[in-house]
This record gives structure tokens, sequence and C-alpha cells, in this order.
């Protein structure tokens, strides 16, 4: 079978070393070496680059974030960072089992690391945008059902106006977004205009 398209088509690839718990009890802290990739969102954690089987994944797209940690809360490591749900205390992060704890080689590779991480989530933040424009320009053509009207109009019963259930708010209703469908959107609008 193909390799999958986190591998073939990442955004961003680095070499990293994850923060593992292990022992009796998990209390041993452990730096274990992987490739880390970012694709559409998510990121993936594998043993080595170009491995197809991900040890890890976490999307965090929304409701998460990521947060430089000092030497003093990793046991004395420079260029660490992790990868935590909003919400979680700087002071617990290296022991959140939901956290991916990274270390990279050097200052350079965390600002690379950013940037990456920010730019996926822009790409599918912009066609989650698409996707919504498209879902209310789909209910304002069908007013004639009384749900169309209603789902048009914000309601729903649950007290939230649309810019606060809107994807990228936080709230925990994601999409699933697929390369087939990223490539179906983006293909049928026109990203850059050109002037001359």
């Amino acid at each position: 079978p193909p390799p999958p398209l986190w591998v073939t088509d990442a955004e961003y690839v680095a070499p990293v070393q994850l923060l593992s718990w292990e022992g009796v009890g998990g209390q041993v802290a452990r730096w274990q070496p992987r490739s880390l990739s970012v694709w559409r969102g998510r990121v993936y954690l594998s043993k080595e680059k170009g491995q197809t089987e991900a040890l890890e994944t976490r999307s965090y797209w929304r409701g998460w974030r990521l947060m430089e940690l000092s030497p003093g809360q990793v046991g004395g490591a420079d260029n660490v960072v992790a990868l935590v749900p909003e919400g979680v205390r700087r002071e617990v992060v290296s022991e959140c089992p939901e956290a991916l704890v990274l270390r990279l080689e050097d200052s350079r590779e965390v600002a690379a690391l950013r940037r990456g991480l920010n730019r996926s989530a822009a790409l599918v933040e912009s066609v989650a945008g698409l996707l919504k424009e498209e879902d209310d320009e789909s209910a304002d053509s069908a007013t004639t059902s009384p749900s169309a009207i209603e789902a048009s109009s914000g309601g729903g019963g649950d007290g939230k106006s649309a810019s606060e259930t809107a994807v990228g708010s936080g709230s925990g209703d994601g999409l699933g977004i697929t390369k087939d469908l990223l490539d179906e959107l983006l293909a049928h609008r026109d990203l850059f205009e050109l002037t001359g």
C-alpha cells in the first residue's frame, strides 16, 4: 500500500525528542528520539523519518497551544516545548498525559516548529471557513424549510450565536478534513488574484 499522506505530503518535518514516563508507576522520565511531521492541523510522531506508522498523533489546530518550557521545568533541558490542551497549567505540563513534551536541537528549530504548526493550522482554519461559508450559502438558498430557517438564523435552541460555535472557536465540535476534501475545495476557489 502507498504511504499515508502525512508522510508523503507533510507540511513540516523535524527530528525531536519526546518526553516519556517509564518504569514502575511512570516515575522515570526519558527522552525518546522521534520524527515529527505536521500535516493538516495534526502532529504525527514516528520512530524515524519516513516511517509510515505513527506512534502518537494529536489534532492541535483547535483547543491546543504550544508552550515553551524553562529548563527548570524539565530537568534542565533546553529548547523544550509542549503541545498541550488549553487550560493545562504550566507547572503540570510535563506530567499531563495528553501533552506532547518535545525537545528540539536549538532555538531556531523551536521557531521553525512554531511556524510550521501555525501555517498548517491556518490552512485548516481557512478551509474550515470555506466550509462554513458554503454551509451558510446553502442555508440561505434553502429558506423554505423551517429547519433551514432556524439554522441560518443561528437558532437551534442552544443559545449560542454563529460566532460562538464557528470552527476555530475552541468549542470542541471540529471537522474531519481530508486531503480529498481540501483538494476539491481549493481547486474551485481562486486563492490568488493576479493583476497586471
